[in-house]
């Protein structure tokens, strides 16, 4: 008879039992002697638990594409994420009511349909698991050690446990594989070989080989760079949904709680979610978060109640996401009705044109300016599948006061069809829908080649999603990313953070478009290993708000400026990288030179009121009312002819940048610029003949720059250089290299 593998697992399981009934004891013991604390339930806000369970279904959604990302690296088999999506939440549920159960579940389905064997599957999950916990214990340092204060007290016996665990974890891998290194048996012979007798090998010491070579392929996980980015951004972004999920339950009772309180409870159950006594962990999260809570201030009845609720929204989300899970995708290789058959030969079926995906109208600014000029552009040489969102940001989190553009001279996308071609526009993406992301993805794996957009990391665990269902393995389709901002703009405390994650999306291009020889070094420099398919194409003109309704006097009469009077012109959002401070600075010189000089700053300040006030401040501590005109909000687009065709010249005073829109309007209206030598500037600013440079941050050379603008009498030279200077930066320059880069796929 054939001894078992695991000799002791009726000890194991007796002993699990035990656990279980000493924990939940315990538990019910714990809650009953403090009943009396548990009053406040009735007074619930149960409006917070539909954020809770919308936040926490995109958080399944991300923990399933990092389970995903390790099955990859593990098997290295091309299996498509909805097979391993639906394991894994399948599994999720079913560990709520069965320790382990969800992981056998997973194991048997890997191993029946996807003929992934045990033991690649046990190492998928003891790397999913490890990872996990790693990252997670990281997360909460960082954001303990640099979030809101407490008390040293408070902060440092915290800092010191996490630390600990962490070197633990670290630890753990090289640990075992010593052990395993020094007990296990040689490994098996290969196939056909018989082994001796004194090397046949059962009980422990098998146990003990098996764990060898499952410790192997959690080492290769970790040395795999790309799969080791990706499970950190997303557990990052997990950690964070998690901080989020506690802020709102707590304030559910009516208690709420620091940033730094937060993430000590976040983490520490995201810890013990990983220990899988009972069912659900039915006990120990309660037990953690009570005497953490009771600890901390906040009372051990709301902590328990907190984790209750959190279960519950928990559960519902797998359910729910399970039941959406076993209509719409049937396990294994079942046979296929008629119907099936033709929808995944539509599914596989690749078609001629290119995949474009960004906002465009009706939501507002330049990056959806720019997607709709381009998918115009576009359209006329060739197919092209244009899906746009349905809602662009969730309304709390705009720094705008609305990102819809109310404009009356719409700057939309063609919708007449055009001759021979099969372009479509569908407005579909939304933030909270994460279907309609996978949708995009199954629509864009059928073409060749894929144009995103890459601008905030807002978007990231979006893209990921996207791709992951996009990435065409038997086509090899390609995918260019438009790099409007390789690194953002404001990043004082965030920009290691969004560069990091910058850096996970981006690794996924195949070749990338940007705007200026500094974009392009920055590129180089965040995929330091990667080759890099780039080309520097400068960013294409905006002629499209010229319509030529206003002349200079026309302009000035409409906003009752004298025509004598010079007139220079900031436009645009209004955020702190484009310098508006440097020149308000500048212009008591230049007030000196001429004391009726006017500035129009035209465009809505970025991030509200508040910020406003800054400069309405400085404005008058610099007494410069008489000579500023300040409209803060959005230029409709019918308006901004008006406010270019009125000025003398633009001023650019950025003090970063990687491109900027405005001075292409700028050029559009056949206006000259005052700008600063910064790369993205340099680059399509010709001094002397388009516009003047100066050096960034420099309030003096920025006033004597004005100054000799008018001093010179360069004024007029300089719009006819514009005139010509314009037309090298066409948008069929930019559509040419797009279709010749889409030719050499086909």
């Amino acid at each position: 008879m054939q001894k078992k593998i695991f000799p002791h697992s009726r000890l194991l399981s007796t002993t699990k039992n035990i656990f279980f009934i000493i924990i939940l004891s315990l538990f019910v013991f714990y809650v009953y002697t403090n009943r009396n604390e548990f009053r406040f339930i009735f007074s619930l806000h149960y409006m917070y638990l539909i954020p809770v369970m919308l936040i926490n279904s995109f958080g399944l959604v991300l923990t399933s594409l990092q389970f995903y990302y390790v099955f990859i690296c593990v098997t290295r088999r091309d299996i498509p994420f909805s097979t391993v999506f639906r394991y894994y939440i399948l599994g999720g549920f079913i560990n709520k009511f069965i320790p382990h159960g969800g992981g056998v579940f997973r194991l048997v389905m890997f191993k029946k349909y996807v003929d992934i064997g045990y033991r690649d599957g046990i190492s998928i999950l003891a790397s999913f698991g490890w990872l996990n916990a790693m990252i997670s214990l990281s997360a909460g340092i960082l954001v303990i050690a640099f979030g809101d204060p407490l008390s040293s007290f408070q902060k440092v016996p915290v800092l010191i446990f996490f630390l600990a665990i962490l070197i633990l974890q670290l630890l753990m891998i090289p640990i075992l594989r010593l052990l395993v290194k020094k007990f296990a048996p040689p490994p098996p012979p290969p196939k056909g070989e018989t082994p001796d007798e004194q090397t046949q090998v059962t009980g422990f010491s098998r146990l003990l080989q098996e764990a060898g070579e499952i410790i192997l392929r959690i080492t290769t996980v970790m040395k795999d760079k790309q799969t080791l980015l990706e499970n950190t951004l997303i557990v990052f972004f997990n950690v964070a949904i998690n901080i989020w999920v506690i802020h709102l339950l707590f304030k559910s009772i009516d208690k709420p709680i620091t940033l730094t309180l937060s993430t000590i409870l976040a983490v520490t159950i995201r810890l013990s979610s990983l220990v899988e006594l009972t069912p659900g962990n039915l006990g120990i999260r309660e037990f953690v978060l009570g005497a953490l809570s009771s600890g901390l201030g906040q009372g051990m009845a709301q902590g328990i109640t907190v984790s209750m609720m959190w279960r519950l929204t928990a559960m519902l989300n797998k359910g729910i996401l399970s039941l959406f899970v076993l209509i719409n995708f049937k396990p294994g290789e079942l046979p296929q009705t008629k119907k099936q058959e033709q929808e995944k030969e539509n599914e596989s079926e690749e078609r001629e044109g290119i995949f474009l995906l960004g906002p465009s109208f009706p939501f507002r600014g330049g990056i959806s300016h720019y997607n709709t000029i381009l998918y115009n552009q576009l359209r006329e040489k060739t197919n092209v599948m244009f899906y746009s969102f349905k809602k662009q940001y969730i309304k709390f989190l705009f720094p705008g006061k609305t990102d819809k553009d109310s404009s009356m001279d719409k700057i939309e996308p063609g919708l007449l069809p055009v001759e021979n071609n099969n372009t479509t526009i569908k407005r579909v993406l939304h933030p909270i829908n994460l279907s309609s992301w996978v949708k995009a993805g199954k629509e864009a794996k059928k073409y060749r080649l894929i144009l995103l957009p890459w601008w905030v990391a807002f978007w990231a665990p979006y893209y990921l999603i996207f791709m992951a269902f996009a990435k065409n393995r038997k086509t090899k389709n390609k995918i260019v990313f438009f790099c409007h901002n390789v690194d953002e703009h404001e990043r004082k405390y965030t920009g290691w953070l969004k560069r990091f994650i910058a850096r996970v999306v981006l690794k996924k291009g195949d070749a990338f478009i940007l705007h200026s020889s500094a974009q392009e070094n920055q590129l180089a420099r965040l995929l330091k290993n990667k080759t890099i398919s780039a080309v520097v194409s400068p960013h294409p003109i905006y002629q499209v708000f010229n319509k030529n309704r206003y002349t200079f006097t026309t302009a000035r009469e409409s906003l009752q400026i004298p025509t004598g009077r010079k007139v220079i012109l900031f436009f645009g959002f209004i955020r702190k990288y484009k310098g508006l401070e440097v020149l308000l600075k500048s212009l008591p010189v230049v007030k000196a030179y001429d004391p009726n000089i006017l500035l129009l700053i035209v465009g809505e300040v970025w991030g509200g009121e508040r910020h406003a006030v800054r400069y309405t401040q400085l404005i008058k501590k610099l007494d410069l009312e008489s000579n500023t005109l300040f409209i803060n909000r959005y230029i409709p687009n019918e308006e901004v002819e008006l406010y270019f065709k009125a000025c003398d010249f633009a001023v650019l005073p950025y003090i970063d940048g990687s491109g900027s829109g405005i001075l292409q309007v700028a050029y559009g209206m056949d206006r000259p610029v005052v700008a600063t030598n910064i790369s993205a500037f340099r680059d399509v600013v010709e001094h002397g003949k388009t516009g003047l440079l100066v050096p960034p941050s420099d309030e003096h050379q920025m006033a004597r720059a004005i100054i000799d603008m008018y001093e010179s009498g360069g004024i007029p030279m300089m719009e006819e250089e514009v005139k010509e200077y314009k037309k090298q930066f066409d948008w069929s320059m930019l559509v040419e290299w797009i279709l010749k880069y889409y030719g050499s796929l086909r």
